[in-house]
């Protein structure tokens, strides 16, 4: 008697454009462990499905053959349903088999964002959680760069990326400050918000993968020249307070 066949996902999500499967730096809100992780992800075979939250959690699932007997057969089921009990607040697919189905988010989505858990309870996350109603802003821990004059920080179209870049460009101008923004010389992108060290984190991690990087945006200010020569690319060039 033949075998029934398997059926790979019962949620079906079309691949959405947003970004290649393969590009780790288009994937929102994970710090490098995170990375790492969705890295080693895209490596497993199929199928598969990789879930994160806007507070930084992510899980990601593989074969019909789950580890734990009481979770989903379906990987995009188990991805959901594990990252949304680490996180304690909703998650969503960011790609299923060899497809990236995530979409831009509209700003209220972002303003909704689930209050973050505490740091022992989930993995490592990519930024501080929100300070408090009505608490004072915190300062940068260096000197604020000047603006360049390059472009104004609000407008998403200057930024020297494609359009996946520009679109988190944009999603960034909608997070806490103190945040800084970055462009790879590869024409990637990372951002980190809601810290002091936002500016200095980003720089230093570009230095430790040996990879070059300048920043684009302080807050909402522009910093990017177009002279290579004068941009910030390191974190020895930013002055103290």
């Amino acid at each position: 008697m033949a075998a029934a066949p398997v059926v790979a996902s019962a949620i079906a999500p079309i691949a959405s454009g947003y970004a290649r499967i393969d590009d780790v730096d288009a994937v929102p809100y994970l710090g490098d462990k995170g990375r790492e992780n969705y890295r080693e992800w895209v490596g497993r075979p199929t199928p598969k499905a990789f879930a994160l939250s806007p507070t930084g959690v992510w899980f990601g699932a593989w074969s019909l053959v789950p580890a734990d007997p009481s979770h989903p057969r379906d990987p995009s089921e188990r991805a959901l349903q594990v990252c949304a009990q680490r996180s304690q607040g909703p998650c969503r697919l960011y790609a299923v088999n060899g497809s990236v189905v995530w979409t831009k988010e509209p700003a209220a989505t972002v303003a909704a964002m689930p209050a973050p858990v505490p740091a022992a309870a989930i993995q490592p996350v990519s930024y501080t959680p929100a300070a408090p109603a009505g608490a004072a802003r915190k300062p940068h821990s260096r000197a604020l760069p000047p603006a360049s004059g390059f472009a104004d920080g609000q407008n998403v179209e200057a930024v020297p990326l494609r359009q996946e870049g520009k679109d988190r460009y944009a999603h960034y101008l909608t997070l806490p400050s103190p945040k800084a923004f970055v462009v790879y010389e590869t024409g990637n992108w990372r951002f980190w918000f809601n810290s002091p060290d936002s500016m200095t984190t980003l720089l230093d991690g570009c230095a430790r993968e040996g990879r070059k990087c300048w920043l684009y945006a302080v807050d909402d200010q522009v910093v990017w020249r177009d002279d290579q020569q004068q941009r910030i690319g390191r974190a020895d060039q930013l002055r103290s307070p």
